[in-house]
């Protein structure tokens, strides 16, 4: 049982930090964490190329979000994650995106999940059904299985809730990064601030 739990603290040990390593890396465009993540939807648009000029190196922030020019061919954007709105819903896997200019006229945007948050919730489901099962109720007993499916069943809801928050954000900053760079192919003055 103490090796159990020596193992159980290590891993939430090591998950939460590298979910904080992740979230810093979120909050302040840190190119190199920006890597790292989970891809949960890889999509790609149709753009027009033709006169667009991408500032190299420049970070814009708009009303959903902030996005970060890095070098001619990728863009790096988060939603804007207020301090004391109560209409925004903070969530621990909040969902960043990449945008990649694969052709002239296409690009690609890579949506990602942080590793650790995601793990983190995993392992803290696991070690709380594991504890509940082994110390409260009898394993073999009906009602353990039942406690046990009821909290699967509410952890993968939390998730998708969760998930579903960060997706309805992530749409909205995907269709403002689309007007930007549309904005951007027109030349339209969005850097001259």
């Amino acid at each position: 049982m103490f090796f159990v739990l020596l193992l159980a603290w290590s891993f939430i040990g090591l998950f939460t930090t590298l979910h904080a390593i992740e979230l810093i890396g979120y909050y302040f465009f840190i190119p190199f964490l920006l890597k790292l993540g989970i891809p949960v939807k890889r999509e790609i648009f149709s753009i027009n190329t033709d006169n667009l000029e991408v500032p190299v190196n420049r970070f814009i922030e708009k009303s959903y979000g902030k996005y970060l020019f890095t070098n001619s061919r990728k863009i790096h954007f988060r939603p804007r994650e207020p301090w004391l709105d109560f209409n925004h819903i903070p969530t621990p896997i909040p969902v960043r995106a990449t945008a990649v200019l694969k052709t002239k006229d296409q690009i690609e945007v890579v949506s990602k999940i942080p590793i650790g948050g995601f793990f983190l919730m995993l392992l803290l489901f696991f070690i709380f059904n594991f504890f509940m099962i082994s110390s409260i109720l009898d394993p073999g007993d009906s009602e353990s299985i039942f406690a046990s499916a009821g909290l699967f069943l509410l952890m993968i809801g939390a998730f998708f809730l969760f998930y579903r928050v960060e997706k309805k954000k992530l749409n909205n900053l995907k269709k403002e990064f689309l007007v930007l760079i549309d904005s951007l192919s027109e030349n339209k003055s969005e850097f001259n601030v």
